[in-house]
């Protein structure tokens, strides 16, 4: 009473003293001098603020803030929004005293109208759209359900409260975006008042050519004259085609179709007959293409050719076409005969393959958009063969469609023009269940990765069963596992409660209360199996006969419905009623669990079920369970009672786990690790990538980006395929820059296409950088990037180089990958090959050997293609790094090979840098191939260019290479000029911070000691190498330290510290020469230290005696020590054997140190084996040849050797001689443990001699 005496009082001018204030969704709202007079019983309600009290929405503006009032007229309420470029409603200007600038959430005015009109707004402003509708209280309490959903289909509102005669609405702002083509397309025409309601119905651009004079009633369009304006604009629309960037391959599903012996026809019945029997099966075709998302793209006379999958690609294509071709056999089968002798038949063909679609051919009535490829021809084919009422289809569309339909092999045919036979199946009936789970063929794989979500299911069974209100909406993208998480939850606890089903249909959206339907059929089936009427089942359990069994029964399409208790102006509000009642009324019977599968397909009438299910029904033993995708606009999201499940990716470890099931075994499980990462933690992508390339026998390792499975082709399309067309070449363009990108890259002032890409989920801001944006799946980017032509995608990668090169100028070294990549695909190779280069560069700066040598060659042979000086140049300077990189490979003898070949080529350009490096590269390859003197020669070479340039770099290099040279072969003054070599070599790396020429300075260094004996100094110039590397963090001075290192130590028989470096060696190798380097010392050290077999392990993977390895101490010294592990293993003869034709191959080459280390090797041999007079020949030439090689340790230790022979053969005085003279030889070079052995060996001579 208190409010309706309030009510009284306003509209007598009255204005009520009391003010507060609340907070409402954003809207702030205030008691008090109001303009709105409301009735409100809202659970939404302000806090602080009493049901049944005066309200007004405060606008708020930039400039000005007021108070916008107007008295209440009770027999009439004028709802009067607008809609902003923001989605959001606003206050319409339009005689209000505001401007249309003015910053306002949202106004409710109450006009002073006594009778119902459209349009009273009369706004004139272009910035918003002004939508008006007056509802007189009769009016609603006539057909209340009509004018709240045409309330709702105004403004947007999530919920409206009628009560007495006025009505409150409550907004909830929309989460999806307005096709801006719709926009505009309404707009071009005038016609932008309707943006709303289009918006609202989920009117897409592709769908206005189907809009009939019907469908533009129930939008709102009441005028005529609006409504022929869009038809005939709208029949005007040609689908996104036609100019050559609309051209692009995509997998199309082709459907023929045409009329059983027509042309027999057309000659037993008049030509207007005839004409009309051709006309309704055009209409027959046309109807049911269009009703399955398909476009007709010919008429072919008797026959129609239909695409599915263009413009617009859905998940299931296929499925649509195999829909479409059954529903059209069985309705040319009911179309009217012209005689009664005439027989009217249809038979379809349906066959899916990649095609080239979009470009329009033939002029005027001729024109069409052309798809060309096979697919085309075999479907036609395959319609020539069905029988009359048949649909047809081939192996592409059956497998994809495995589950829709039931298939009958008609065997292999022989098809004109296709060289193989083909299978072809027949359609023999359509499977009844559209979850995909339900027609899978063979087991479900385990859930994995769900158990959380899993138990937040059965907790709402739970509360279920107690009395509570229980509904969980389970949202994720697609694939991502709603299905499947609620398969297992009913496979848990289906036993224990009813379950009422409703699944919706990509297809079914035009069809109200769509998956209740199929629901009420289902539980209709399992009464009649018990034996009950459909009318008595429904009346068991508490339903209305006369209110609300009539409609069920209509929605089915039952003929025993009693249309006299049906109300045709009520038929929508009731069939509600009755829906949420059966429901309801099933949950107090037992309990009940109403699943809604893919609820973002559903159309606004089951929609409006849920939603008053979920918001206004009290539901005591009924969970409600949803599924549906992130986009789709679910009004019952926050409602009280309500949980929201939102499916997450699946993680590595998880998608491993998932993959071990789709594959055999674990290993190969890991051999399709990298379907992983395509897959993005979607179990559906995953499943579908192993399966397609466990079928297709693909190599996972081998290409990361192996094609599409075709079952996923239209899923990953279908959203591309709704931008616009700016839009889309936005986003083929963010799919050629790659997974990720930066926002400047695309283009300038493009924040509405971005804004449209990121709408549709396809492009998302990256979580690191506000400046990029990535693709939220690979897949998807994978796809649109497959779609485009070979030109476009030319013309795109050549228009992304440009854009960074613009982007990164100065700095192109940084991106010099991207860039090759992208004029590479551009097909422009001079470019290519100039970043390929640079590429090469830095990734020899940063030692990744492997980048650098691709690189390089890649560079390499484009340039061997290119003519020109500018061309030689690059040529030069690409051969210098690469015959580097394969050096640092260990590959000397292709590194020799590559320098030699382009020689004579930069030799043309003169006596440059790039000539002076590739002689010293040559002389290099030449030192390690063992011919020494073709190695001077080049060295020589190379050093004299170097000097006459005056180019430091290049006369480091040759001395360097020299120095490595004379460290081997030199011998008199020039051996002993090693070290002050060395400190030239070492001036000018410091000189120039070149760390390779001072690694070789202390390599020379280390040599010369170790091949002289002096070990001490070889540890610690080893020791200060080691340092180097280590500080520097330069991979090849840290390595070839270590190695140094090792074998340093196992000289000087240190065998923990030995060990320790050469396992550091092999840890610290980063190229193929520093592995070679690494495998050898440890292979030497366990020789050294008495450990023959683990030597022989690793010294046995060296190719010996090649022209890889003959030239470096590692090598020669090596080879003696594998010969030396062979006898100490007990393979002597062996052993002997492999170290004779060592010492013969070293000094046919001219290395007579590495035949010395050998002969030493042989001489412990020998008298090991008491074969005492070879021992004394090799003894002697080592005497002869150690003496002018000045390998003063290795002599010493044979002398040695000899010394204990004679005292075992008591030749005492001679035994004494030579250990004193070798003991004199080696104290001056500080090698402890020789100097230690000797003074052993003659301890016991001494012994001896005074016994």
């Amino acid at each position: 009473m208190q409010a309706i005496g309030q009510t009284r009082a306003m509209s007598e001018g009255v204005v009520p003293q009391t003010t507060r204030q609340g907070r409402v969704n954003g809207l702030e709202w205030r008691v008090g001098n109001c303009c709105v007079q409301s009735l409100l019983s809202s659970p939404d309600f302000p806090e602080g603020l009493e049901p049944r009290t005066t309200l007004c929405c405060l606008a708020e503006r930039a400039r000005d803030k007021r108070e916008i009032g107007a008295n209440v007229d009770h027999s009439s309420l004028t709802l009067n929004v607008a809609l902003g470029p923001h989605r959001t409603l606003v206050y319409c200007a339009a005689n209000g005293g505001l401007e249309p600038e003015a910053d306002i959430s949202l106004e409710h005015r109450i006009r002073q109208k006594g009778r119902r009109a459209d349009n009273l707004c009369g706004c004139k402003t272009s910035r918003t759209t002004s939508v008006c509708r007056t509802f007189t209280q009769k009016e609603f309490h006539e057909q209340p359900a009509l004018h709240q959903k045409e309330l709702k289909s105004v403004i947007g509102v999530g919920q409206v409260s009628l009560e007495a005669d006025v009505v409150l609405s409550w907004y909830h702002p929309p989460r999806f975006h307005m096709p801006k083509r719709v926009q505009n397309f309404l707009s071009e025409h005038g016609l932008a008042e309707y943006t709303n309601a289009f918006h609202e119905q989920g009117v897409d651009y592709d769908l206005l050519v189907n809009l009939t004079d019907g469908d533009l009633r129930e939008l709102g369009v009441n005028k005529l004259g609006h409504r022929k304006r869009i038809l005939v604009a709208a029949a005007q629309i040609e689908p996104d085609a036609g100019d050559e960037g609309s051209v692009r391959k995509r997998l199309l599903t082709f459907m023929f179709a045409d009329l059983v012996d027509s042309t027999a026809l057309s000659t037993q019945i008049s030509l207007e007959d005839y004409r009309a029997h051709i006309r309704r099966f055009q209409d027959a075709a046309k109807k049911t293409v269009e009703q399955y998302g398909g476009y007709v793209a010919k008429y072919y006379g008797d026959g129609v050719l239909a695409y599915f999958g263009y413009p617009k690609s859905h998940e299931e294509d296929a499925d649509r076409a195999i829909r479409a071709g059954w529903d059209l056999v069985k309705l040319v089968s009911d179309l009217p005969r012209s005689t009664e002798d005439v027989s009217v038949a249809a038979r379809v063909g349906i066959e899916t393959g990649p095609v080239v679609v979009g470009e329009v051919v033939g002029e005027g009535m001729a024109k069409e958009h052309s798809a060309l490829g096979s697919t085309p021809n075999l479907a036609a084919r395959l319609q020539s063969a069905a029988p009359p009422n048949v649909v047809v289809v081939g192996p592409a569309s059956r497998r994809l469609a495995d589950g829709t339909a039931h298939f009958v092999s008609l065997g292999p045919h022989i098809m004109k023009g296709f060289q193989d036979p083909i299978p072809v199946w027949m359609v023999t009936a359509i499977a009844r269940s559209r979850d995909r789970l339900d027609r899978q063929k063979g087991g479900l794989t385990p859930l994995i990765g769900r158990s959380q979500e899993l138990k937040a299911l059965t907790a709402a069974l739970g509360r279920m069963r107690v009395g509570a209100s229980a509904a969980v909406n389970v949202i994720g993208e697609a694939g991502i596992g709603k299905s499947r998480l609620v398969r297992e939850f009913y496979d848990n606890f289906g036993e224990t409660f009813t379950s009422l089903k409703g699944q919706c249909s990509p297809h079914g959206g035009a069809t109200a209360f769509h998956p209740f339907i199929e629901m009420v059929r289902q539980y209709a089936a399992e009464r009649k199996r018990e034996g009950l009427s459909l009318e008595d089942a429904f009346a068991a359990i508490g339903l209305d006969r006369k209110r609300h069994v009539p409609y069920l029964m209509l929605l089915i399409r039952d003929s025993n419905a009693d249309q006299s208790l049906i109300d045709h102006d009520l038929v929508g509000r009731r069939t509600l009623e009755a829906l949420v009642e059966l429901i309801v009324a099933q949950g107090r019977t037992y309990p009940t669990v109403l699943f809604l599968n893919d609820l973002h397909w559903a159309d606004e009438r089951s929609a409006s079920v849920v939603d008053h299910l979920i918001r206004e029904v009290d539901k005591p033993g009924v969970l409600v369970v949803t599924c549906f995708r992130p986009d789709f606009d679910a009004t019952w999201l926050s409602a009280p009672g309500v949980e929201n499940i939102y499916l997450v990716p699946l993680d590595r470890e998880q998608s491993f786990m998932l993959l071990r099931e789709c594959v055999v075994s674990d290993e190969e499980a890991r051999g399709y690790s990298r379907l992983i990462d395509r897959a993005g933690g979607n179990p559906l992508f995953l499943e579908e990538l192993a399966r397609h390339v466990l079928e297709t026998q693909q190599s996972t390792e081998a290409d990361s980006h192996a094609a599409i499975p075709d079952t996923l082709a239209g899923l990953l399309m279908q959203r591309v395929d709704a931008l616009s067309p700016g839009a889309r070449r936005v986003a083929e363009m963010a799919s050629v820059l790659g997974r990720e990108t930066e926002i400047c890259l695309l283009g300038d002032s493009l924040k509405t296409e971005i804004d449209e890409i990121s709408g549709l989920g396809i492009l998302e801001p990256s979580p690191q950088n506000e400046n990029k944006v990535h693709f939220h799946h690979a897949l998807v980017q994978q796809a649109i990037y497959e779609s485009l032509l070979s030109n476009d995608r030319c013309m795109l990668h050549r228009e992304a180089a440009q854009r960074l090169e613009k982007t990164y100028a100065g700095n192109h070294t940084e991106i010099a990958e991207i860039l090759a990549y992208h004029f590479e695909a551009a097909g422009d190779q001079k470019e290519t090959a100039r970043f390929a280069y640079l590429a090469g560069c830095k990734a020899l700066d940063l030692f990744a050997l492997r980048d650098a040598e691709m690189w390089f060659g890649k560079c390499l042979d484009l340039a061997m293609e290119q003519t020109g000086d500018e061309a030689t140049l690059l040529l030069a300077r690409t051969v210098v790094n690469q015959t580097q990189v394969l050096c640092w490979n260990g590959d000397f003898t292709a590194m020799t090979q590559m320098a030699k070949s382009h020689l004579p080529r930069i030799q043309e350009l003169g006596e440059i840098e790039e000539v002076s490096r590739s002689l010293t590269w040559i002389g290099e390859g030449y030192l390690h191939a063992g011919r020494f003197k073709e190695a001077a020669n080049s060295l020589a070479s190379g050093l004299h260019i170097a000097r006459q340039l005056g180019d430091e770099s290049c006369v480091g290099y040759a001395l360097g290479l020299s120095l490595w040279l004379d460290s081997i072969v030199a011998e008199g003054e020039r051996y002993s000029n090693v070290l002050s070599q060395a400190d030239v070599v070492q001036a000018t790396g410091e000189q120039l911070g070149d760390r390779y020429l001072k690694t070789l300075a202390y390599y020379g260094r280390w040599c010369h000691a170790m091949q002289s004996g002096k070990i001490r100094d070889a540890v610690n110039v080893a020791g200060s190498l080691f340092e180097i590397g280590d500080y520097d963090t330069y991979p090849p001075a840290e390595c070839w330290g270590a190695c140094l290192l090792a074998v340093s130590h196992a000289a000087a028989r240190n065998s923990n510290k030995a060990l320790h470096f050469a396992r550091a060696g092999m840890e610290s190798a980063a190229s193929g020469f520093d592995r070679l380097m690494s495998e050898l010392a440890l292979g030497m050290t366990h020789v050294a230290l008495g450990e023959p077999e683990q030597g022989l392990e690793r010294l046995s993977k060296a190719p010996w005696r090649s022209e890889q390895i003959g030239g470096f101490y590692f090598a020669y010294a090596g080879d003696a020590a594998y010969g030396t592990a062979l006898i100490q293993t007990g393979r002597s003869e062996e052993g002997a054997k492999w170290l004779e034709k060592g010492i013969t191959y070293f000094e046919e080459r001219g290395n007579f140190r590495a035949a010395s280390i050998s002969r030493l090797e042989l001489l412990k041999y020998n008298i090991t084996s008491r074969k005492f007079l070879d021992a004394r020949r090799i003894f002697q030439e080592i005497q002869d040849s150690a003496i002018n090689l000045e390998m003063d340790g290795l002599r010493s230790e044979a002398i040695g050797l000899v010394a204990d022979m004679e005292f075992r053969a008591k030749n005492l005085d001679t035994a004494n001689q030579l250990i004193e003279q070798a003991i004199q030889i080696c104290t001056p070079l500080g090698w402890l443990a020789l100097e230690q052995r000797l003074n052993q060996t003659a301890l016991r001579i001494k012994n001896a001699s005074d016994v």
